[in-house]
């Protein structure tokens, strides 16, 4: 929310229309890598306790369930919403005001 409050927009002269067809495929793209990638996450830490895992063979230890939750939290309320913010803007995400 607080993006949006302090948006520095440069307004257009002529209304803007809204693309849909493109919307669309890139709202898919989005919110389909959000999730393959949340499941992977998912499956990875749940396989944790198996000796030939994804994180045994990275030499990681075994994570018990509450902390597979906060790993989902932290995952979600990290890169989705960066992916959000990023997604609004048109160029220098991070480095522009």
């Amino acid at each position: 929310l607080l993006t949006i409050g302090y948006d520095n927009v440069l307004p257009s002269k002529r209304p803007q229309k809204w693309n849909l067809p493109a919307l669309f495929l890139i709202s898919t793209v989005l919110a389909a890598v959000a999730c393959v990638s949340s499941l992977i996450l998912l499956y990875g830490a749940l396989d944790s306790n198996r000796s030939d895992g994804w994180f045994r063979r990275w030499s990681l230890p075994e994570i018990e369930y509450p902390k597979i939750t906060a790993l989902i939290y932290l995952k979600v309320s990290i890169s989705d919403f960066l992916t959000l913010f990023s997604a609004r803007a048109v160029e220098n995400f991070f480095w522009s005001s």
